[in-house]
């Protein structure tokens, strides 16, 4: 996957469509395709629960990063309950 020739260095066009086949690769995309979606969910992790952590201890802040993450994972479900209506039916009234 060299970017140059053995004797000297590529033309910019050359150069172009070789990053152009490069990342028609299928394999390229599905990976793209993964970054891109755990980007966008730490962007949403990020706006929603803040960036910082307010602790020093390291236990802490990774207990911390967990319980946002569960957080976020619980507003997906909820949405998703009063988005398609569904009836939840694992709670039975108290006799």
């Amino acid at each position: 996957m060299r970017l140059y020739h053995p004797e000297g260095t590529l033309s910019e066009a050359a150069a172009g469509h070789r990053i152009f086949q490069i990342f028609q690769n299928q394999g390229y995309l599905e990976h793209y395709h993964k970054r891109s979606n755990v980007e966008a969910t730490n962007v949403v992790i990020k706006s929603k629960f803040g960036e910082t952590l307010k602790s020093k201890n390291q236990v802490v802040q990774v207990n911390k990063i967990l319980a946002k993450i569960i957080a976020y994972n619980q507003m997906g479900v909820i949405h998703e309950i009063y988005e398609n209506g569904i009836e939840l039916s694992f709670l039975s009234p108290i006799k």
